[in-house]
């Protein structure tokens, strides 16, 4: 039985995935004009930047199985990592000139759900279920 706070922290981190990857998805047409990104492409090929979008959704899916359904508290503090690695990005793109538009929502979005979601990997229900307890929080529990 897993605690509510994982079962909610499982929604939230789901959502923040896929409002990310729609965002990385509108935005990819406009990376492609950059010219760091054309001369990649030129060598690598278009096909080498939707892989690296492939593999990130794919590391995030594979924290979240692991931090969701496996209680590893290894995969709880990498989410907690990436996360302040995510609002330092978010800083950094407000100071150079945060992108405007539907984008600049959708990044919004996703680090919104993502801090509800890691703050949620701190309640106490979520707590005792990555020590393997929780015996006694009755009406916690999905």
């Amino acid at each position: 039985m897993r605690p509510i706070s994982i079962v909610n922290f499982e929604r939230c981190y789901l959502g923040a995935i896929v409002v990310g990857l729609v965002n990385s998805l509108l935005v990819v047409p406009a990376m492609l004009r950059t010219p760091q990104v054309a001369q990649a492409t030129a060598t690598l090929g278009t096909g080498f930047l939707y892989g690296s979008i492939a593999i990130g959704i794919a590391i995030t899916l594979l924290l979240w199985y692991f931090a969701a359904r496996r209680a590893s508290v290894v995969a709880k503090w990498i989410i907690v990592v990436f996360f302040a690695f995510g609002v330092l990005g978010l800083v950094r793109n407000a100071m150079a000139g945060f992108p405007a538009g539907l984008s600049g929502v959708l990044s919004i979005v996703a680090l919104v759900l993502q801090a509800v979601a890691v703050y949620l990997l701190f309640r106490p229900d979520a707590n005792a279920w990555f020590r393997g307890g929780a015996t006694d929080l009755r009406g916690t529990f999905e």
